[in-house]
């Protein structure tokens, strides 16, 4: 399977005009949400971590909003809820990974797929990861563990 978001583009090629919304909406981050005009590789990083957090789980990370703005709007000031939450199985490494790629501050992601990759070897070969996992997910999942 190939996976080809195109939005990040280099510098200078643009082929959509500024404000203009592109993307499937539940996978748009929240720079392109907003309409920013620097949209750079950190924009696919967190649709892949959407998609990584779907394949996991089953589940869309903001699921439950009903329409494109209510989406819009969890996905701008709300946090996903943690990955374990839905399927207690998954490793605690793998959910801050999952979770870093989709933090809502681009500054706090990994750079680009590479480095994303990378990290989810880490976690293959069980070795340590940038990510740590957050002391809110984990009080989280004692409290709304539920194992599908």
């Amino acid at each position: 399977m190939v996976i080809d978001f195109g939005l990040a583009v280099p510098d200078g090629e643009r082929m959509t005009q500024p404000g203009e919304l592109m993307g499937t909406p539940l996978y748009m981050s929240p720079e392109q949400i907003e309409g920013k005009l620097r949209i750079d590789a950190r924009s696919d990083v967190y649709s892949l971590g959407v998609t990584l957090y779907e394949a996991l789980t089953l589940v869309h990370p903001f699921a439950g909003a009903e329409g494109r703005e209510a989406t819009f709007h969890r996905i701008l000031r709300g946090d996903p809820v943690p990955p374990r939450s839905h399927r207690q199985l998954i490793p605690r490494d793998l959910e801050a990974v999952v979770l870093k790629a989709m933090d809502r501050e681009p500054g706090r992601r990994y750079g680009d797929a590479l480095a994303f990759a990378r990290e989810l070897r880490r976690v293959i070969e069980m070795e340590p990861t940038e990510a740590r996992p957050d002391r809110k997910s984990t009080r989280l999942n004692s409290s709304h563990a539920n194992i599908s």
